[in-house]
């Protein structure tokens, strides 16, 4: 018999794989201000490894005792202990210099303080090294089987992310894939998005704040069967339990605006490599049709 000591050193976290799991599974359960901190904890990994406990509760805008609170709910006994997967999580991590300063907080570029030109740029090549550390290449394998065995591509994203989802339809029509861009021209998404079939797939793409009639349409397009590929900024996003498979690609609010570098980089690279599968594909059609 286990006793309540040994229950919550079982489901304790001992990397920061199984701990961003465990915050996914419970984020649900938790109190609104704790979603608060799960979503800031993710989103920040690299501060929560080296700042101090009090520093971290100011940029969280909450109560050093919220984050206790938070880091007994996934079963540790305070918030140092939980900070520790962290720390253990930067020492493992290919560690970049954009990465190294970003963390510190400061930035200087050539001795002088950085115009805005060097911020977005220098941003921009952080989010590009967190993007190039973050693809998974299973999950990559699985999207473009989902591009390449549809029938149709619907592709949807509404806002900042509209651009990223142009794009993603236009390369799929220059691979010669059925596409359509799910505009929402006199508010006719839900209209489009009804005739998605179960043989089609949906590549639904939103960031914060997240545009509901993206979600909803994820969600239905989900429960009917059909592949839904999302493209969002955290595994916390609403987007992510309505998807097939999932890409989380993490971007740094700047104080203007938020950057969408590497999402239009990665439809890049679902498309790229969409491109080469179809083509080895052409290639193995041609062999066999010689023999």
């Amino acid at each position: 018999m286990h006793t309540k000591a040994e229950t919550v050193e079982a489901r304790r976290a001992r990397n920061f794989e199984e701990l961003k799991a465990a915050i996914n599974a419970s984020f649900s359960g938790l109190s609104r201000q704790l979603q608060a901190i799960a979503r800031f904890v993710l989103d920040h990994p690299n501060l929560v490894a080296l700042e101090t406990t009090a520093a971290l509760a100011r940029r969280a805008q909450v109560q050093p005792s919220a984050l206790v609170r938070f880091a007994q709910a996934l079963g540790y006994d305070g918030f140092s202990a939980m900070q520790q997967v962290f720390r253990s999580r930067l020492v493992l991590q290919f560690d970049t210099m954009q990465d190294r300063l970003e963390t510190l907080g400061t930035l200087h570029v050539g001795g002088r303080t950085p115009s805005i030109a060097d911020e977005t740029i220098n941003e921009a090549q952080a989010s590009l090294e967190r993007l190039r550390s973050g693809i998974e290449q299973d999950v990559l394998q699985r999207a473009t089987s989902h591009l390449a065995d549809a029938d149709h591509v619907y592709v949807l994203g509404q806002g900042k992310s509209y651009p990223v989802a142009f794009y993603l339809h236009f390369a799929l029509l220059r691979l010669k894939r059925p596409s359509t861009l799910l505009s929402g021209t006199g508010g006719s998404i839900a209209q489009q998005a009804a005739l998605i079939a179960k043989n089609d797939a949906l590549v639904a793409i939103s960031v914060r704040p997240y545009t509901p009639l993206v979600i909803e349409t994820a969600r239905a397009r989900h429960r009917t069967g059909s592949p839904v590929i999302a493209i969002t900024d955290s595994s916390l996003s609403p987007l992510w339990p309505a998807a097939t498979v999932a890409f989380e690609v993490i971007e740094r609010d700047s104080q203007v605006y938020q950057s969408m570098i590497a999402p239009m980089c990665l439809a890049q690279v679902l498309a790229l490599n969409l491109g080469y599968r179809l083509m080895r594909e052409e290639r193995k059609r041609r062999g066999k049709a010689t023999r």
